[in-house]
């Protein structure tokens, strides 16, 4: 119905909807309209995300919000980028080792409060695809010094200056403490900068994260690690990985199929190119009178079985 550019966005009902006309008028979303959790709790909005900060809040028995908190899957996942053409990231050695460095069950518990599931892969538990029989990435700094002793540059003395675009303090901590290694985290304020840099593929190491569009391991596999695919922030070009991604693709038995995608992410762990660190969990405020909301794992709220029920 009406969009104003990073300001607001008006959906209107469908009335010839197939399933029937749908209980709501309208739903408006306000864009950079201000901080989430203070428009609700003013009663701006009906509905919110929650942010780290505000979980063991909205958490709290004792509060008022606690009745209206919805927790669930979010099919993400966060993970540690390499461009593999980019010095010393190039060396699979290197990479490896910085992986091995990092304390990331540490991490989910302490820094995030352990509100994230860890991760061995990249497609998310609850989606097809997703292998169960992967571990963790063990935090082994001896076997990652050593990793580093056998690469290219002969140890971590020898390696330049780790320059780093991932907001992650934890991984820069890590990497100073375990490996003895010199980081610079570069910060980039402009969130349009940072997104056009990781495009242009300017980044040798950084975090980042997917989400999925629809349930399917091609979402994550085939968009992230082809080697053609605009999603590819890594420069990965892997001609094996590639022609698994392609089979898979027109593979229409489905456990060959999943099987077929299992091996590419299997191969694609292998070449060290990103490392998954966590599976992200949802946090909602969703007022009592908004009557069927359903948080789904994609993140797109489902308007047409949505009405409001007034007391």
């Amino acid at each position: 119905k009406e969009w104003q550019k990073d300001e607001l966005l008006i959906l209107e009902r469908n009335d010839d909807w197939y399933a029937g006309t749908p209980a709501l008028v309208h739903s408006v979303y306000r864009i950079f309209a201000g901080y989430p959790m203070q428009m609700y709790e003013n009663g701006e909005i009906d509905i919110t995300g929650v942010y780290r900060g505000d979980i063991d809040r909205a958490r709290d028995p004792a509060n008022a919000l606690n009745s209206h908190l919805r927790e669930g899957t979010h099919h993400c996942t966060t993970y540690l980028g390499f461009n593999v053409t980019q010095p010393p990231f190039h060396d699979p050695k290197v990479r490896r080792a910085l992986a091995l460095a990092l304390e990331t069950d540490k991490e989910i518990e302490v820094t995030l409060q352990g509100l994230h599931k860890r991760a061995a892969g990249f497609v998310p538990p609850g989606m097809p695809g997703h292998n169960e029989w992967m571990d963790p990435l063990d935090f082994d700094p001896r076997a990652a010094k050593r990793m580093l002793e056998s690469s290219s540059y002969g140890g971590a003395e020898r390696l330049p200056t780790i320059r780093s675009y991932s907001s992650d303090d934890a991984i820069h901590w890590a990497w100073g403490k375990h490996l003895s290694l010199e980081v610079e985290a570069v910060s980039v304020y402009e969130y349009s900068d940072w997104l056009e840099r990781l495009d242009n593929e300017e980044f040798g190491v950084f975090t980042w994260g997917w989400c999925a569009d629809y349930l399917d391991p091609q979402n994550f596999l085939d968009l992230l690690f082809r080697s053609d695919s605009s999603h590819n922030k890594f420069a990965y070009a892997n001609e094996k990985v590639d022609n698994l991604l392609n089979e898979a693709a027109v593979e229409t038995n489905a456990s060959r199929r999943i099987s077929l995608y299992q091996r590419a992410e299997k191969m694609i762990l292998d070449d060290w190119v990103a490392v998954p660190l966590w599976h992200d969990s949802q946090f909602l405020l969703v007022r009592p009178y908004v009557k069927g909301f359903v948080s789904t794992p994609i993140g797109v709220p489902q308007l047409q079985n949505i009405h409001i029920e007034r007391q």
